[in-house]
């Protein structure tokens, strides 16, 4: 067996797709033969898109050993489809993740998504949310098959050592404030602000929520000055555009000592937050047209040994297992999320080695891997 992997999410672009695409791609690489046709970002991504069909054909000319083609998402399926790349006859298969599923576009919905669908032999969800999403859009059920992502089991925290500067720069005081983590692109279903605002006036004040990831100013260009505003919710979720910034800086501005914002930070100070957080959250709130396909970071975070809750609710039931590595909590509901936020902070039902150890058994990139070369076996 030899892959032909084509991604446009790759590292140096920094994400749980990217992550995945990774480790998928070197994962296969020590059980089978591979080849790449990666978007470098050398050039601009339309052309990276355009170039596909030319670059495909001249690959296949000169590896007539491929027997499978991989595409990285619905994206990239849906640009194979309106270019007419030709495979060849090779065994294709894509994987959605979620928002390629359900993106709320007529076009992309009604006609783009069906023939793309088509063009492809099988799907590999990320989660049976995703795989529940293709089910109601009439896509086969054999054609569907659920490979949950992985997590690097190796993790170790290197960074024990000077601490002390990072609490300081956040005035953290580690002896007294209770630490409650959030990870990620402020976009709204990931419901950030919905915590900051709902959930934190309903905890006690020595509990801080800090929140990691890059804040977007998000200024008014001129195309938002003329497009409807549906128009713009669906180019912000098309471009993964952080389109809850602006929400969670409010949030941070009226209490700013309660909700810390500490931005894009080093992999070194990520880690010691990460280690010291008394628990991570991921509050997600339903979204029509957009949906968690997994929830990698609640998985980045049990591997590390930290108590996670997060919404009950779709990608999230696949990464989280109650009682397991983590607990899962009805989404939209604060008094419940603070009450259980109180809980778990007093009572420590479960140890950091017993949630380690239950998802490094289940989610590691290797157990990911095998599960992709199965199902390309049984094409």
């Amino acid at each position: 067996m030899t892959v032909l992997f084509i991604t446009h999410k790759y590292p140096p672009s920094v994400g749980g797709m990217e992550n995945q695409s990774f480790h998928l791609i070197q994962g296969i690489r020590q059980m089978a033969s591979a080849h790449t046709i990666i978007y470098e970002q050398k050039d601009p991504i339309w052309k990276f898109f355009f170039q596909l069909r030319p670059r495909v054909s001249k690959m296949l000319l000169k590896h007539p050993e491929i027997t499978h083609i991989h595409l990285n998402d619905g994206l990239m399926a849906a640009f194979c489809y309106l270019l007419s790349v030709d495979f060849g006859g090779r065994k294709v298969l894509a994987t959605f993740h979620g928002l390629d599923v359900v993106f709320p576009l007529g076009v992309y919905q009604n006609y783009i998504f069906r023939k793309m669908v088509q063009k492809v032999d099988k799907i590999i969800c990320v989660s049976t949310a995703t795989q529940d999403a293709c089910c109601a859009r009439n896509i086969p059920k054999e054609k569907i098959t659920v490979v949950h992502n992985g997590v690097d089991v190796h993790w170790k925290n290197k960074s024990a050592e000077n601490k002390g500067s990072t609490f300081k720069k956040y005035n953290l005081d580690l002896t007294h404030d209770k630490i409650i983590l959030t990870l990620g692109r402020p976009v709204k279903r990931k419901g950030f602000s919905w915590f900051a605002n709902e959930v934190m006036p309903l905890l006690e004040d020595h509990i801080r929520m800090v929140h990691i990831g890059h804040i977007a100013t998000l200024p008014t260009t001129s195309l938002q000055t003329v497009i409807p505003n549906s128009w713009e919710n669906k180019f912000n979720l098309f471009m993964g555009k952080a389109d809850d910034s602006a929400a969670l800086l409010a949030a941070h501005h009226k209490n700013p000592d309660k909700i810390i914002l500490a931005g894009r930070l080093s992999d070194t100070d990520r880690d010691h937050l990460i280690a010291s957080a008394d628990m991570v959250v991921m509050p997600n709130v339903r979204v029509d047209g957009d949906m968690e396909g997994f929830g990698l970071v609640a998985l980045e975070a049990a591997v590390m040994g930290k108590i996670v809750l997060v919404s009950d609710l779709e990608g999230m039931k696949d990464a989280i297992i109650n009682g397991k590595n983590g607990y899962r909590i009805p989404a939209g509901n604060a008094q419940m999320w603070a009450d259980a936020i109180h809980h778990h902070i007093e009572n420590h039902t479960l140890t950091g080695e017993d949630i380690k150890a239950f998802t490094t058994q289940n989610y590691s990139w290797e157990k990911m891997c095998l599960g992709y070369v199965a199902e390309m076996e049984n094409m």
